[in-house]
């Protein structure tokens, strides 16, 4: 959560393999397929009996923030600082049912909390009404249970099931609330409001219902076994009751387990198919029983290429000049180990791809003779990879000119090495002007792989013809970079890569990370070259 105290997120190590290739049905009563997951994903939801009342239903208004939660599945919130109380979050729950006859209901929610030395207050609004107060823990540790009594009978324990790398906690709030606070058949407005101290102490509601439930779905992978290949199902299992059993028997396999507050998952090895199969699945949680269908379909087989990288951040890990040192040292290290790996076989040798220029033509400046030397040997043999741009610009501030002359560095080197320069890599930056198509174009850019800062999921590939023939643009597949935000829509991608192919490059070291070969070639590369 550090980042969010600075204001400036980190660009995701994210392994983009654009595998939600299998397909499923299903259709019990209690069962749905959900519809916000990636096409063929053949995800299958079973909803499971709950005493609490669901915390989150939708929106009202707040800072939407996408975050990693106790439950994978689960990944978005409305966040909140002791900034200022004008910027406050707010939500609907869901609706109390109207048979519901208890004189208290409790609410479960999803929550986060900063945990700081320089404690800061939220105020709990329920329907208007300030109710509770919650306090920033000063310290907090797995497993935690922290009470926040409020007025009118309102309190809330909040169980930490969760302390993220930064030391802050997150769990589940179990918030009791007194009826004629609520109506039968009702839901409630829950508002969050922080300081107006300037500070960056946050707190953050999750945005799902918290239904408990089961998830099952066919998972992008085909395992190798002794017994021959096998493909993987995964069971994702939500409950928000400890010390009950649970119990699942299918030709899948079987589970048995007791669950505790949150999320476990199993992942279930089985034959792989080669045709859809139906099977039935029988499920027992506590004194709860049911069933329901799914089908089993046959996996998609795809060729993935990594290409092995590092993100060029300049200001953000280290100075300009350290940003330098730290890349020409990356540039000796990959030739050191393009060179240790020059006898291995094709499709295990290291190749290196940095991202930019800027740093390759500073290091030929600076150490002319025999370093640049191996250094073009090592662009020549294809242990270091180049593309076009000086750096990742921010296109809607550079004139025709500007971005004409970002092509020049590597016209350059191209010149030297004898090794043609045809692919662009831009990253974190929020976008890019339809000059930078005109400016591929002239300068014989063939691909283009982005992975821009933030869009909308509903963006799309998109060709454009510059007056230099036809230059690939994409309009990005993802709201963050921590998405599958790669792609390289080229003309000839059948020829090039082949049918059913998928390149991914992410930054396997983050923002100014060594190579690091253990990460690659510990990857299956599918027998081809990673370029």
């Amino acid at each position: 959560m550090e980042r969010f105290r600075r204001g400036n997120p980190i660009l995701s190590v994210a392994l983009v393999l654009g595998l939600w290739w299998l397909s499923g049905c299903a259709d019990p009563e209690g069962a749905e397929e959900a519809g916000n997951d990636p096409p063929g994903s053949s995800l299958l939801r079973v909803g499971l009996p709950s005493p609490y009342i669901q915390g989150y239903a939708q929106d009202i208004k707040g800072e939407v923030l996408q975050y990693h939660s106790p439950v994978p599945m689960i990944g978005t919130s409305l966040l909140v600082r002791s900034e200022d109380r004008v910027r406050s979050i707010a939500w609907e729950t869901g609706a109390v049912p109207l048979s519901y006859e208890g004189q208290e209901a409790t609410v479960a929610l999803m929550v986060g909390i900063d945990v700081n030395a320089e404690p800061r207050r939220f105020d709990f609004r329920i329907n208007g009404e300030d109710v509770l107060t919650l306090e920033n823990p000063l310290s907090a540790t797995l497993g935690d249970t922290l009470f926040w009594p409020g007025d009118r009978g309102v309190r809330g324990a909040f169980h930490v099931t969760l302390m993220d790398r930064y030391g802050d906690a997150m769990g589940f709030l179990l918030l009791t609330v007194p009826r004629g606070i609520w109506e039968p058949g009702e839901p409630m407005q829950f508002e969050v409001v922080g300081e107006s101290a300037g500070e960056r102490t946050w707190f953050m509601v999750f945005r799902d219902s918290l239904e408990p439930r089961i998830e099952l779905r066919n998972a992008p992978a085909v395992l190798r076994t002794p017994q021959g290949e096998a493909q993987v199902l995964r069971l994702d299992l939500l409950t928000l009751e400890g010390g009950r059993g649970f119990h699942m028997d299918s030709p899948l396999g079987t589970v048995d387990t007791l669950t505790t507050m949150g999320h476990a998952r199993f992942t279930l090895p089985v034959r792989v198919v080669e045709r859809p199969e139906p099977l039935v699945v029988q499920y027992g949680l506590g004194d709860h029983s049911g069933e329901f269908s799914y089908t089993v379909v046959p996996p998609r087989r795809m060729e993935i290429f990594l290409l092995h990288h590092t993100h060029l951040d300049i200001g953000y890990t280290h100075h300009q000049d350290e940003v330098e040192r730290i890349q020409w040292a990356s540039l000796e290290e990959a030739l050191r180990l393009g060179a240790a790996s020059e006898e291995y076989p094709e499709g295990s040798r290291f190749v290196w791809n940095p991202e930019g220029i800027w740093a390759v033509e500073s290091y030929v400046r600076a150490h002319p003779g025999e370093k640049t030397d191996r250094l073009m040997e090592g662009i020549r043999k294809g242990w270091i990879e180049l593309d076009g741009m000086y750096a990742g610009l921010l296109t809607g501030l550079a004139n025709e000119e500007t971005l004409l002359h970002a092509f020049d560095a590597a016209h350059e080197l191209s010149r030297r090495s004898g090794v043609a320069i045809e692919s662009e890599m831009l990253s974190d930056i929020p976008g890019f002007s339809w000059g930078l198509v005109e400016a591929l174009g002239r300068n014989g850019i063939r691909y283009l792989s982005i992975s821009p800062r933030r869009w909308r999921r509903e963006s799309s590939s998109t060709w454009t013809n510059s007056s230099q023939g036809s230059t690939p643009t994409i309009s990005p597949i993802s709201a963050t970079t921590s998405g599958p935000t790669t792609a390289l829509p080229i003309p000839d991608w059948r020829t090039r890569y082949g049918a059913g192919t998928t390149v991914s490059r992410p930054p396997f070291s983050g923002s100014q990370g060594p190579p690091r070969p253990s990460r690659l070639w510990r990857t299956a590369m599918g027998g081809g070259s990673p370029r």
